[in-house]
């Protein structure tokens, strides 16, 4: 999920590239002789990711505002959650 959404840049788009990822992972395990599992899962995401940044290249409107990424709730066990914001 995380190398999604570092390609991807919205939380969203990252889990609809992961679903279908697997799904043609796990019909291509039917077929296709795979050595390493997570290598070939990665490439199937990796290229289902630039496809997805083609085709939005193709449809971008144009924006003025400052590109931010989206807020990502982390889960209360990890420490990135106690941090304080000073203001």
């Amino acid at each position: 999920m995380r190398h999604a959404y570092r390609m991807l840049g919205s939380y969203a788009d990252a889990e609809d590239i992961i679903q279908d990822a697997f799904l043609r992972f796990d019909t291509s395990l039917e077929t296709a002789n795979v050595r390493d599992d997570r290598r070939f899962l990665r490439a199937i995401v990796t290229r289902l990711c630039l496809d997805r940044l083609r085709s939005a290249q193709q449809r971008r409107v144009e924006y003025i505002g400052p590109w931010l990424p989206e807020f990502v709730v982390a889960d209360s066990n990890e420490p990135a959650a106690d941090i304080a914001f000073s203001g």
